[in-house]
């Protein structure tokens, strides 16, 4: 961190004791920039592979594969 880049921070961190009347930590921003997938991405993606192994389309066929007893 350069010496500019410290007294930038330092004063955004002298902001925030003022403002909030506290020496607590603020969040500023981005902290970093990942080019990944997204967890929705990823969530729907999953849901897509279990649909396609699925022999069951519809809540009455998933029922129709499981174990069932007479009472």
């Amino acid at each position: 961190c350069n010496k500019k880049t410290f007294v930038y921070l330092e004063a955004i961190r002298r902001l925030g004791e003022e403002a909030t009347g506290t020496e607590l930590p603020i969040a500023l921003g981005v902290i970093r920039n990942v080019e990944e997938e997204s967890y929705d991405m990823a969530v729907n993606q999953q849901i897509n592979e279990v649909r396609e192994k699925s022999k069951a389309n519809t809540f009455d066929q998933l029922i129709q594969t499981l174990e069932q007893w007479e009472v």
